[in-house]
């Protein structure tokens, strides 16, 4: 009776540890954040492999507004020193053309459109 026990706690324990990993694919859609270093970088938001590049180190928000669009902030991480009027990203997605998103200090938010490859301010 015992053994049976320890058992079926055992088995109770592996669901519970397991079930978020197996669940972590599903929780893409939620908010990511990321920065990226100047270079290239690969970011997996949603299940789409975005690349980017950037002379700067910049901090991205994902958020997914539906099925066809990601709302895109991005904000240079830049010390008053290096303060520019405005920085320059390279996105690029799927088989679609790369995008340049131009942001000031402050950033800019970017609708991209995941099914057409176009990002729009």
């Amino acid at each position: 009776m015992k053994g049976s026990i320890r058992v079926l706690l055992l088995a109770l324990l592996l669901v519970f540890l397991l079930t978020p990993v197996s669940e972590a694919g599903d929780e893409c859609a939620m908010t990511l954040e990321k920065q990226i270093l100047p270079g290239k970088i690969s970011v997996v938001y949603d299940g789409i492999e975005y690349h980017f590049y950037a002379r700067t180190l910049f901090k991205l928000q994902f958020n997914k507004i539906n099925n066809s669009y990601v709302l895109l902030h991005v904000k240079p991480l830049v010390t008053p020193i290096e303060l520019q009027l405005s920085y320059e990203c390279f996105i690029q997605w799927g088989d679609f053309p790369a995008n340049i998103l131009q942001v000031g200090a402050e950033g800019g938010t970017f609708g991209l459109g995941t099914e057409t490859g176009y990002a729009e301010k």
